[in-house]
Order: C-alpha cells, then sequence, then structure tokens
C-alpha cells in the first residue's frame, strides 16, 4: 500500500508532536505517490523547545524526477514559519507556513541546479533572534 502525501504528513507531525525527541541524521527519503511525483514532507519545528529547525534538515533530490515538496508547522506549537532562498528554484512565495495552511509546491530539477541550496525561515516572528537566526535547511539537487 502507497502512503499519500497527506498520509506521510500526518505521521511526520503526529512524530514530532508526540515528543519524539531524535531528529533524522541521513538526509530523508522521499516517498513516491501514485501519480508519478514524489512527496516530500518538511516540517517546521522545535528541537526539544529550544531552537526553530526544519524536520527533515536535508533532503536530496534527483534531477528529471518530478516532486511535490510540502513545508508546513505543528500545530501544537502555534507558529507561523516561512521559507525562501529558493527562488534560484522557481520556489517561491511561502512566508506564511502553519499547519492549516502548508506551502505545497510542484517541482522538477533540472540539471541547471544540481549542488546545494539553502533556505531559512522568513518569519523572523516565530521566536528570539538566538532561536531564529539558524532555522535553515538545505535542498541538494542530484544528478539520477
Amino acid at each position: 500500500m502507497k502512503a499519500s502525501p497527506w498520509m506521510v504528513l500526518f505521521f511526520c507531525i503526529a512524530a514530532v508532536a508526540c515528543g519524539s525527541s531524535s531528529l533524522p541524521s541521513e538526509p530523508a527519503s522521499p516517498t513516491p505517490t501514485a501519480s508519478g511525483s514524489t512527496a516530500v514532507s518538511i516540517v517546521a519545528t522545535t528541537t526539544g523547545g529550544t531552537f526553530w529547525t526544519y524536520v527533515p534538515n536535508s533532503v536530496k533530490l534527483k534531477v528529471g524526477q518530478p516532486y511535490v515538496i510540502t513545508w508546513s508547522t505543528v500545530a501544537a506549537e502555534a507558529t507561523v514559519h516561512g521559507m525562501g532562498g529558493l527562488a534560484v528554484l522557481g520556489i517561491t512565495d511561502c512566508d506564511a507556513i502553519t499547519a492549516t495552511a502548508p506551502c505545497v509546491r510542484p517541482f522538477t530539477p533540472t540539471a541547471g541546479q544540481v549542488g546545494p541550496h539553502a533556505y531559512a525561515c522568513t518569519n523572523v516572528s516565530c521566536g528570539t533572534a538566538e532561536q531564529h537566526n539558524g532555522m535553515t535547511a538545505t535542498l541538494t539537487i542530484e544528478l539520477p
């Protein structure tokens, strides 16, 4: 049975909301969908209530593979986050991410985009400067 993007998002949020304190040490493995696109779920959350981060913090994507990337946040944390820095990939307008209003973007990497692409939270009011300043992550585009 294939997991829908919503199931993946639900289980990721549930794990964080239920107190899972372990963050993935390896880059995320995207989940294939029935439509041929691969679902990628990235959640903005806290690490032990101290610093904001994106989980997973590093995602590897293959050139030519269509993806649907969803950035969201945990409802229990009641915080609005943003995501910026990926305009070079054509991923924009993700400045108000909540649990009920995630940023969902279809994306198919090209050979001209190979390499790491860092992004960061664009909502500086999501916490103190110390909490917010480390809220960065990376999408890495790789050849198949």
